[in-house]
C-alpha cells in the first residue's frame, strides 16, 4: 500500500514537472525569438509596449473581472474565457473520474483526493495548451497567405494601410483578429510597425515581430517592401514546410503510440467476454496491481507523447 502511494505521488510530481518546464520552455522559445526584433522596434526602451500592453490591460480590465484577463493573456489566440472555461471542466470531470478510480485500486482516500486533484488539474492545463497551440499553428499557415496577397498587393502599387484592409478583410480566425486589432490601433493614430508589434507581443508570435521589423525599417530607410515581404513568405513557408516533414516523420510513432493505448483495453474486453472469472479476479484480489499496472502504463504513453511533441515544435 505504501509503496503504491509513493508511486503514484512520485508519478503526478512528476507530470507536473513536465507540463511545467514544457510551458516554460515555450514562452522562453517565444521570447528569444522576439527579443531581437522588439530591440529594432526600441518597444522595450522606450516604454511604448508598456504602455500599450497597460492600455490593454485596462480595456479588458473594464469588459471583464481581472481573471478573465489573465485567461485572456494565457490563451490570446483560442479566445481566453472560453479556453480557460473547456481547461477548467476538463480538469473537473477528470479530477471526479481519477478520484474513485484511486480509491477503488486500494489508495487511501485522504491521498486518493489530492492526487486525483493534481492530475485532473494537469490534464486540464495540457487540454487548454493544446487548443492554443492548434491555433498558433494555424495562425503561421494563415499568415504565409496573407504575407503572399500583402506582397502582391504592395508589388503593384496599393498602399500598406489599404494592402492590409485587403487582406484582413479575406483572411480567417485567429488571424483576423490579430490583424482587425492592428487596424484598429493604426486608425487611432499609432505607427503601423508600433501596431504590429503590440500585438505580436500580445499573441506572442514572432511572425508578427518580423513583420513589425521590416515595415520599421522600410519607413525609416526605404527599401523594397515587396521583396522585403516576400522572403519573409519564403521563411514563413520553409518552416510550414518543416513543420509537416516533421509531423510526416513522427507518424509512425504516433500511430504506435495509439495501438499500445488500445492494445490493453481492447485485451481487457475479450478477456472479460472470454474468461470473466479472470477478469473478476483482477478486479477483486488483484485491483491493487491493476492500479499500478495502469499508472506504468500511463507513465510510458505521456512521457512517450510529450516526446513526441517536442519534436515536432
Amino acid at each position: 500500500m505504501i509503496d503504491a502511494l509513493a508511486i503514484l505521488a512520485a508519478i503526478a510530481l512528476g507530470f507536473g514537472a513536465l507540463w511545467g518546464s514544457e510551458t516554460l520552455r515555450t514562452r522562453s522559445r517565444v521570447r528569444r525569438r522576439m527579443k531581437p526584433f522588439a530591440d529594432v522596434l526600441g518597444i522595450e526602451g522606450d516604454g511604448g509596449g508598456a504602455v500599450a500592453a497597460k492600455g490593454d490591460s485596462n480595456r479588458t480590465e473594464g469588459q471583464t473581472s481581472a481573471l478573465f484577463a489573465r485567461m485572456q493573456a494565457r490563451y490570446p489566440l483560442s479566445g481566453g474565457t472560453r479556453t480557460s472555461i473547456i481547461a477548467i471542466i476538463a480538469a473537473l470531470l477528470s479530477s471526479a473520474a481519477l478520484t474513485p478510480f484511486l480509491v477503488f485500486v486500494g489508495m487511501a482516500t485522504a491521498m486518493a483526493v489530492p492526487t486525483g486533484i493534481i492530475l485532473g488539474i494537469a490534464l486540464g492545463w495540457n487540454v487548454g495548451t493544446m487548443l492554443e497551440s492548434r491555433q498558433r499553428e494555424a495562425f503561421s499557415d494563415r499568415f504565409l497567405l496573407a504575407l503572399e496577397d500583402l506582397q502582391r498587393m504592395v508589388r503593384y502599387g496599393i498602399p500598406t494601410n489599404r494592402a492590409l484592409h485587403s487582406v484582413a478583410d479575406a483572411a480567417q480566425p485567429p488571424l483576423k483578429e490579430s490583424l482587425r486589432n492592428i487596424l484598429l490601433e493604426a486608425s487611432f493614430g499609432v505607427p503601423l510597425e508600433r501596431a504590429i508589434g503590440n500585438e505580436g507581443r500580445r499573441v506572442g508570435m514572432s511572425e508578427l515581430a518580423m513583420l513589425a521589423a521590416i515595415v520599421s525599417t522600410q519607413s525609416s530607410t526605404g527599401g523594397n517592401l515587396s521583396e522585403a515581404v516576400g522572403n519573409l513568405a519564403a521563411m514563413s513557408r520553409e518552416r510550414m514546410d518543416g513543420r509537416v516533414k516533421m509531423k510526416a516523420s513522427t507518424a509512425e510513432s504516433r500511430m504506435t503510440l495509439i495501438i499500445l493505448s488500445a492494445v490493453p483495453v481492447l485485451g481487457v474486453g475479450m478477456q472479460a467476454v472470454m474468461q470473466p472469472d479472470i477478469i473478476s479476479v483482477l478486479l477483486n484480489e488483484g485491483r491493487h496491481l491493476l492500479g499500478i499496472g495502469i499508472a506504468f502504463m500511463a507513465a510510458g504513453l505521456i512521457v512517450a507523447w510529450l516526446m513526441i511533441r517536442s519534436a515536432q515544435r
